[in-house]
């Protein structure tokens, strides 16, 4: 299972390296923080306002319940 997600993280590495060898360094750096900014702001917003949807979805189901029949 180990080798099996290094191996996969190896393909993915080599990806990145193989779409981005056309750009400098620094260009590759900023590109791979934004791509990470990104990723780090979603999954924030998604665990800081999961509670806070899911309550309120837990309360509204009934009306989705009521309309479908």
């Amino acid at each position: 299972m180990i080798s099996y997600i290094r191996n996969y993280l190896t393909v993915k590495n080599y990806q990145n390296d193989v779409s981005t060898s056309s750009i400098e360094p620094w260009e590759r750096v900023l590109f791979n923080s934004v791509i990470v900014l990104s990723i780090t702001l979603f999954m924030y917003t998604a665990f800081a306002n999961f509670p806070e949807q899911n309550f309120n979805f837990h309360y509204s189901i009934g009306d989705y319940h009521s309309f479908c029949l």
